[in-house]
């Protein structure tokens, strides 16, 4: 298949159970019989609507072909890959709400995280920080919060890599990732981050490294533009769409 420019692509969706129907309609047999296995609902939808969304924003950044076409397959590592094009792909659900990034820039990683109000930090949780990084979550007025903000770029670097958590999270500093605390994009080795907290949730996307300007310019865009309410194959879901400038991306390798 044709691809046109180089993209990513970051969707957001709610989950629940008025979407299941139409989510599950999307899906594989075997991604149905994977959603069947979960005995708590609430996973269950998380499973359903994640993937229904990851074929949904495939398929469209395909030219709008039917998402029940797709393939994919799994490698050793258990990452799974699309058969059909030269697309990268990740998502991540949390209750009420799951994220899929699209790029066919390179690797890519996403994740998605409910910020429950009130909650406390618990000591467990504080040591997957680095020193530096707990002393900052436990001075600041909202620490359960302020750590997943952290979390989350942790979370979305290593399913980047592939490392997922044999990259220690206690050695991971996210203080190197970002030049201040409050800015909603930075680069860490050879990729660039993007995070954003809204509603009740906190989200952070990783995609391959681009020129910083290119970079800089594609977060302003989907920033500013919000979580808008878009439509894609009869399925509503919000989305915060980027795109790489095309000479850009190929001064600095392209597709990795």
């Amino acid at each position: 298949m044709v691809l046109g420019s180089p993209i990513f692509e970051v969707w957001v969706a709610e989950t629940g159970r008025p979407r299941l129907d139409l989510a599950e309609g999307i899906l594989s047999d075997e991604e149905q019989a994977r959603g069947r296995r979960f005995h708590r609902s609430e996973l269950r939808e998380q499973h359903v609507v994640a993937h229904a969304l990851k074929r949904l924003c495939i398929a469209k950044r395909l030219g709008g072909i039917d998402p029940r076409a797709l393939r994919f397959a799994t490698l050793a590592s258990g990452k799974p890959i699309l058969l059909d094009a030269a697309v990268e792909f990740n998502l991540s659900h949390t209750p009420g709400a799951c994220a899929v990034v699209v790029s066919t820039l390179g690797p890519c990683g996403v994740d998605i995280e409910a910020i429950d109000a009130g909650r406390t930090l618990s000591p467990a949780l504080l040591k997957t920080m680095t020193v530096n990084e707990q002393e900052r979550i436990q001075a600041s007025d909202d620490p359960y919060g302020v750590f997943v903000e952290r979390w989350v770029l942790k979370e979305a670097y290593a399913k980047f890599t592939g490392l997922g958590l044999a990259e220690r999270f206690d050695t991971l500093c996210t203080e190197c990732m970002f030049d201040e605390d409050t800015a909603s994009s930075g680069a860490f080795r050879d990729a660039r981050l993007w995070r954003k907290r809204f509603s009740r949730y906190c989200l952070a996307v990783c995609v391959t490294g681009s020129r910083e300007g290119a970079w800089r310019q594609n977060v302003h865009t989907a920033s500013e533009g919000g979580f808008s309410e878009l439509t894609a194959n009869s399925f509503a879901f919000m989305g915060v769409p980027g795109r790489a400038d095309v000479a850009i991306a190929a001064t600095s390798g392209g597709t990795q």
